[in-house]
């Protein structure tokens, strides 16, 4: 157990030292460029001042009162100047360009700076003359005497690195142990916080990727906090499955009870609707037959006939009513028979059109159908094509104002044909519009409703078209009247 203690700290020693040496050697490299930097930029600014004292020295002295400089002089003064060690080379030029005196190689490896100061002769009226120009160039020697100062700099750069050393630890300590043991301890307080079924109590686990004592604890921990979050997700899962089978059986009993009602409502709208519809026609024919039945006739035979067609119409209008539930009902389980073969579309518009013709007498309305001579050729029943579109013609004629016009039409529409008719009556209104091909639904469905009709010819119409896989619907606005279209898929012949 001490060996693994042991081992224990001295990997943690080796992660701390493994980290605090790199960051150190980074601070001494920056320390030391930064006192490098400092010492070059001491170093240039002695060594621009000592140039320029040395060389304005000099040339105060070679100015004199002579108007003209003596070479000899010169000669020995710039030999002179060349004692000093720092002092590579000199030269005076006169004013013209041409060199008075040179001394040392200017050339010479190791020159690194270079001076000039005007000589100059100042009048008794205060005026100055240039006489030349004293040029000296400096060696390195001048660097020798920052040395002392860069050993200092060397004293402040060990301070420095120690100063480094110790943050480096510290940020080392920090990474490596102190940030994780806050992380710990940090969930380890959530993790005593009060239960709560709803709360989402999920903590990140602690992250420590080294086998050491410190790793045991955060695995042992981990572990915990694992099995603690399974227990609360499997609690929250029960509880989510009670809460769905509640809302489900709760749900079904909405919709059992919604169904229900809606049954309800549709056979109130079934007795509401073939009552009215069989009222008509019944008590025409009851009263007709009763006329009969009475003898009221026997003197005046000739009024017979009349009583008669009344009656005969009235029992027509009763089997097209029953004929119009059987076929709804065939429709909704999917047992109408279909015997599909190429239609022409505008023969059949013409067909509808004349056999609803006397229909739409009735209400002073004129059929018009602008078919086209090109065959428009369809998949289909003609029988039940011709039960569609005599509905919406039907539909169109009772809506429409006395002594009106409805317009059939058909074209080519998107690889479809489009038959539309058009009315320009009263229009269907906006609360009629979502249920307008509902079983037994009249835009207007109160018995007192001023046209007659089961209420199930649009429904029929749109069950026979979906079978033959085309598309009806319409557009309508109020007081302008309606647009009823089918869209049949358009029949390509090999001879077209």
């Amino acid at each position: 157990m001490f060996n693994n203690a042991f081992k224990a700290k001295r990997s943690v020693l080796r992660r701390i030292l493994a980290i605090s040496i790199p960051l150190a050697l980074l601070w001494v490299m920056a320390i030391l460029a930064l006192f490098e930097w400092r010492n070059l930029q001491l170093a240039e600014a002695t060594m621009e001042a000592d140039i320029s004292n040395i060389t304005q020295g000099y040339a105060a002295v070679l100015s004199s009162p002579v108007w003209n400089l003596d070479e000899d002089q010169v000669q020995r003064l710039l030999d002179s100047m060349l004692h000093k060690p720092e002092l590579a080379w000199a030269s005076v030029v006169l004013d013209d360009g041409d060199i008075l005196v040179q001394v040392g190689d200017i050339n010479a490896e190791g020159n690194i700076a270079t001076g000039e100061h005007a000589i100059t002769h100042t009048f008794d009226s205060g005026s100055q003359k240039i006489l030349g120009y004293l040029s000296i160039g400096l060696t390195d020697y001048v660097f020798s005497q920052q040395r002392e100062r860069r050993l200092l700099y060397d004293g402040f750069l060990l301070v420095g690195l120690a100063v480094a050393l110790a943050l480096s630890l510290m940020v080392a300590y920090r990474s490596i142990i102190g940030l994780p043991l806050a992380r710990l301890m940090v969930s380890i307080k959530q993790g005593h916080q009060p239960f709560e079924l709803n709360a989402a109590q999920v903590n990140e686990p602690v992250m420590w990727q080294h086998e050491d004592e410190l790793g045991e604890l955060v695995d042992a921990y981990n572990q915990l906090q694992c099995q603690q979050q399974e227990t609360q997700l499997s609690l929250r899962h029960h509880r989510d499955n009670l809460a769905d089978q509640i809302k489900t059986r709760t749900q079904q009993y909405k919709t059992a009870k919604d169904e229900a009602e809606e049954a309800n409502a549709a056979k109130s709208r079934f007795l509401a609707t073939v009552s009215h519809e069989l009222r008509t026609p019944l008590t025409s024919i009851k009263g007709s037959l009763g006329l009969i039945r009475g003898g009221v006739f026997d003197k005046n035979p000739e009024k017979l006939p009349p009583i008669i067609n009344l009656a005969y119409t009235n029992a027509e209008r009763l089997h097209h009513l029953v004929d119009d539930i059987l076929d709804i009902e065939r429709l909704n389980v999917g047992k109408m028979n279909f015997e599909m073969n190429s239609v022409n579309v505008s023969s059949l518009l013409e067909e509808a059109a004349l056999s609803t013709e006397s229909y739409g007498s009735q209400y002073g309305v004129t059929f018009v159908c602008a078919g086209t001579d090109e065959p428009l050729l369809v998949n289909g029943d003609h029988h039940r094509l011709i039960q569609v579109m005599s509905n919406l013609l039907s539909n169109a004629a009772k809506f429409s104002h006395r002594d009106g016009q409805v317009d059939l039409s058909v074209r080519r529409h998107d690889g479809h044909i489009r038959i539309s008719v058009q009315d320009y009556g009263c229009g269907i209104p906006e609360s009629a519009r979502a249920t307008i091909f509902d079983d037994f639904t009249q835009v207007d469905s109160s018995d007192q409703r001023a046209t007659g009709g089961s209420g199930l010819g649009l429904g029929i119409a749109k069950k026979i078209v979906e079978a033959h896989d085309g598309h009806i619907s319409f557009i309508s606005e109020v007081d302008k009247g309606s647009t009823f279209y089918v869209d049949l898929p358009e029949l390509i012949t090999s001879e077209a």
